[in-house]
């Protein structure tokens, strides 16, 4: 929890991450919308940068998530 404090969520970047090393070796065909601004809005539940929520963030990091999937997020992240 030392991320959360004074830098509200870097975390999730650092579980996105962890998860990126995990799938490791694995070619990823489209690239995440992270622009390294993690930071949530409270009202909203957006990140400031990409305009995620903290599970879209998470599931892009999983190896199980397919590119159709993210498709459909980046074009949703659009209309935000």
């Amino acid at each position: 929890q030392g991320s959360r404090q004074g830098r509200p969520g870097c975390y999730i970047q650092e579980i996105y991450q962890h998860n990126e090393k995990e799938n490791k070796g694995q070619e990823k065909m489209i690239p995440s919308p992270c622009v390294n601004i993690c930071t949530v809005d409270p009202d909203s539940g957006y990140c400031l940068g990409c305009n995620r929520t903290e599970d879209e963030i998470v599931k892009w990091g999983l190896s199980e998530t397919t590119d159709d999937w993210k498709e459909e997020n980046l074009k949703e992240l659009e209309t935000r």
